[in-house]
């Protein structure tokens, strides 16, 4: 394992997920590897962030005031707000061609062939992926005129996007842990931000979780 390869990853802004670098997981996931890895980044004045599950990992940083890491910050926070509705939208259509009743997680998986035979069969969700294309984030997917254009097309940009993966050539995808760790970020940015606010925030969703 190249842990200096994994270190620039890390600081460049790559998640390190367990579906797309299962070794760089289980490497963070020893103690000694990981105390290599984080006396690097604090060097660098960033800290090493994981999922509870461990299941994915990335570098934050430490102090936001510095002019270019709230630019590269900014950037990435809009890349995130602008996506984050289509995204979600795509992940419910799947969802329901599934015949789920949740959205799909980390390690969570379709077959391309399965969702679209559901759409197919499905005024709504023919609607619902006509409308989706509509969308800024997958409008090269509106040009295409048959269902399953649209859909491979809407997929390819969430591959591009790193939030599927293919391991068999394109029937089968799974879904990497990059959403899990976009909320992430919104979640640090309202704790350094307004921490009291975003204490509320938690106590009101603890306190709807009661009934």
């Amino acid at each position: 394992m190249d842990s200096v390869h994994l270190i620039r990853a890390l600081t460049s802004g790559k998640v390190i997920c367990e579906v797309i670098e299962p070794e760089w997981v289980e490497y963070l996931k020893h103690e000694n590897n990981r105390t290599l890895v984080e006396e690097a980044l604090e060097f660098q004045g960033a800290d090493l962030v994981s999922s509870e599950e461990q299941d994915f990992w990335f570098a934050a940083y430490q102090d936001i005031s510095n002019t270019e890491d709230k630019k590269r910050l900014r950037k990435d926070l809009q890349h995130i707000v602008t996506t984050a509705e289509p995204i979600m939208t795509f992940m419910g259509m799947v969802m329901r061609a599934l015949g789920e009743d949740t959205y799909p997680d980390i390690h969570h998986s379709f077959y391309f062939g399965t969702v679209l035979s559901a759409i197919e069969g499905s005024e709504v969700l023919h609607s619902e992926l006509v409308k989706l294309t509509s969308k800024p984030l997958f409008k090269k997917a509106s040009t295409k005129s048959k269902l399953s254009d649209k859909l491979a097309a809407v997929v390819t940009v969430m591959m591009d996007e790193e939030l599927v993966i293919t391991d068999d050539a394109g029937s089968h995808y799974i879904f990497t842990g990059k959403l899990a760790y976009q909320m992430s970020v919104i979640e640090r940015i309202m704790l350094a931000q307004a921490p009291e606010h975003f204490k509320e925030i938690k106590d009101d969703e603890q306190n709807m979780e009661l009934f």
